[in-house]
């Protein structure tokens, strides 16, 4: 009857196979709701959901609607969740998972009072963390924020917010419902940056929807990471300092990446041209960039973001492929070492400002004869609607 016990296996296992069976029947119905169109037809779903035995039909909405999702259905007992794009999964258990979670006075949380701001964000981790290599996050947590932000200042310091205590932990499990893995969360602060995190193993829950600032920082022995689809937003140096990362996958859904975020990875390392964009992913360099950089930005690339380069005084020369069709506000305000650049005929839609503070100096090459209808009448304008002072070249057929 213990832990290793032949009962507590057999219940164990008896469960399992019970969860299997539950999440089977629920994935028939899902299949055989399908139309020839190949979408899923939500009329047909609730017919079929209410004919699966053992199923809670007052689990099953009286209409279901695209508001309806995820749909959390309750079936043997069990409950399984379908998503809109119909993956049918076991539903998150909070009461199970948190039978064997480390324990909530190992952590520090922003409240300790129910319904408070802050009852369901880590901010830092108590010496009692310090015994464990492995830690299960309680399912209370939703947001990890270890930055300074819940106390009274920003302070930025491992001790001061409790990170010193996570320097033994080589494995982590997340929630599926958490959220957000923000600023510092497991990486060490820019003051302790000599600490080697021994931090290995993480899988990231297609719950979290972004991924803030230090994140990861400095966590040597991370080897590799996989970052879900349902991720938008990578923060600055997130995963700098990461020596051991050398496989990273970055899905479409990830439209902004922060400064330095992948540098000093061997991943990053290995990319031609350091992987300055890939898709419509966009890098947001916030003014923070080395001397002479030449960027040439990859091919397939739509979108070069509001505020992208704004400030970059280190930016020597850039390349925008044919596939880029907009450019935001500001993208290239105060690039003052940039001579000139050549914006491809594909760029249908430009931004207000998008060259504010431009000299007579700078030198905007435009392959497009005229200013295309989808560019803002001032684009190339300063504040206050001052015209830009920087020459610009309408059908530029140069290199």
């Amino acid at each position: 009857t213990g832990e290793n016990g032949i009962l507590t296996k057999t219940n164990q296992a008896k469960k399992e196979t019970t969860d299997a069976t539950a999440e089977e029947k629920i994935k028939i119905a899902v299949l055989g709701s399908y139309g020839k169109d190949g979408r899923l037809n939500y009329e047909e779903l609730q017919n079929n959901l209410n004919e699966v035995e053992g199923i809670d039909k007052q689990t099953i909405p009286d209409s279901i609607t695209e508001e309806s999702f995820p749909l959390t259905i309750t079936v043997d007992g069990i409950q399984v969740e379908i998503t809109r794009d119909g993956e049918v999964s076991l539903a998150f258990n909070a009461e199970e998972w948190d039978k064997t979670a480390t324990p909530e006075d190992c952590f520090q949380w922003g409240s300790n009072t129910k319904g408070q701001d802050g009852y369901d964000v880590i901010i830092g981790y108590t010496e009692k963390l310090e015994s464990y290599s492995k830690v299960k996050i309680p399912s209370r947590c939703k947001k990890i924020i270890c930055d300074g932000t819940y106390h009274s200042s920003n302070l930025y310091n491992d001790e001061e917010i409790g990170r010193a205590f996570f320097s033994n932990v080589e494995e982590v499990e997340l929630p599926s419902k958490i959220v957000e893995i923000g600023a510092y969360a497991f990486g060490g602060s820019m003051v302790t940056s000599g600490i080697t995190r021994s931090l290995q193993r993480l899988i990231i829950p297609d719950s979290v929807t972004s991924i803030g600032r230090n994140a990861f920082y400095n966590c040597r022995n991370l080897s590799s990471i996989t970052i879900p689809n349902s991720v938008t937003s990578i923060g600055a140096y997130a995963f700098s300092g990461c020596t051991g990362l050398s496989s990273i996958t970055i899905p479409d859904s990830v439209t902004s990446i922060g400064y330095a975020a992948f540098s000093g990875t061997a991943w990053y390392n290995s990319q031609p041209d350091g992987l300055i964009y890939a898709g419509k992913v966009v890098y947001d360099y916030n003014g923070e960039m080395p001397e002479n950089t030449n960027i040439k930005i990859k091919e397939g690339t739509k979108e070069i973001r509001e505020s992208a380069f704004s400030g970059c005084t280190g930016l020597s020369s850039i390349t925008i492929p044919n596939s880029v069709t907009s450019i935001g506000r500001y993208a290239f305000q105060n690039c003052s070492n940039l001579s000139s650049i050549i914006i491809p005929d594909s760029v249908t839609t430009m931004g207000e400002c998008a060259f504010m503070d431009w000299t007579e100096n700078q030198t905007i090459k435009c392959r497009a004869s005229q200013k295309p209808a989808g560019w803002d009448d001032e684009w190339d304008y300063s504040y206050f609607g001052t015209p830009r002072e920087a020459k610009i070249e309408w059908g530029y057929t140069g290199n």
